[in-house]
């Protein structure tokens, strides 16, 4: 079974060159195409990138949307990336539809690998007694932000619209310190399964409890001004913006 590799929407920031990547698998093994188009689509069903060839490295697809392209357009929900990929044991193209958008700005993760130390210094290679040197802690905090990033998503925000990321920093480092624990768990399962819980009803709590501002009339600036409103998680809102998206 052929698989495409994509956890989350693609964000393209207007104005700002831009990598797109794809990624396939077949039955578990990466694969690499022997060639692949891709196709940008706006809301509205225009072409923004008109099938042209992707390049193929090392298993990967990728294609720059260049600063131009984007330049001056309008910001909206709605994008397709559509890759068209001739992968092994075929001749016959297929395409792949993938979500995406137009967007101001993207947020960048608020907790590094420090942040972890901070709370478990063991997780440092340097301690004098390392609970192990093995873990990508990097890869633990990606998988942390996108989980929190689709999580936002589900409950009707987008991530690209928050305005105080810092608010996500005890959020990110108590999932992905959830994460590692859980990988632990095969050297001490049941020490380490009870940290794993710990962690996990830490971040449910603090995931309840979060405020923050944000954006939802796409105007790149918070909701209320010079008095910025707070809003939860998990509040109802509509995935497509209120107004604004010049």
């Amino acid at each position: 079974m052929i698989s495409a590799l994509r956890a989350e929407r693609y964000l393209i920031v207007r104005g700002v060159d831009h990598l797109l990547e794809q990624e396939w698998s077949m039955n578990g093994s990466s694969v690499s195409p022997s060639s692949v188009f891709i196709t940008v689509r706006n809301a509205s069903g225009a072409d923004v990138v008109a099938r042209v060839a992707a390049s193929v490295a090392q298993d990967v697809a990728s294609y720059q949307v260049d600063a131009a392209v984007t330049q001056g357009l309008r910001l909206e929900q709605g994008w397709v990336v559509i890759w068209e990929a001739v992968l092994p044991g075929s001749a016959t193209p297929r395409e792949f539809v993938a979500e995406a958008a137009l967007v101001r700005y993207v947020i960048a993760p608020p907790c590094g690998v420090a942040d972890l130390y901070a709370r478990q210094a063991r997780l440092s290679p340097s301690h004098r007694s390392p609970l192990t040197s093995d873990l990508d802690l990097g890869a633990k905090l990606d998988e942390a932000w996108k989980d929190i990033e689709r999580r936002l998503y589900t409950h009707g925000r987008r991530p690209e619209l928050v305005m105080s990321p810092a608010q996500f920093r005890t959020p990110h480092q108590t999932r992905a310190l959830q994460l590692v624990f859980e990988d632990l768990r095969t050297s001490n399962w049941e020490s380490y399964s009870t940290i794993a819980e710990d962690y996990r009803q830490e971040f449910d709590r603090v995931w309840r409890e979060l405020v923050f501002s944000y954006d939802s009339n796409q105007v790149g600036k918070p909701d209320g001004g010079a008095s910025p409103e707070r809003e939860g998680a998990q509040g109802s809102i509509w995935l497509s913006s209120r107004g604004g998206g010049g």
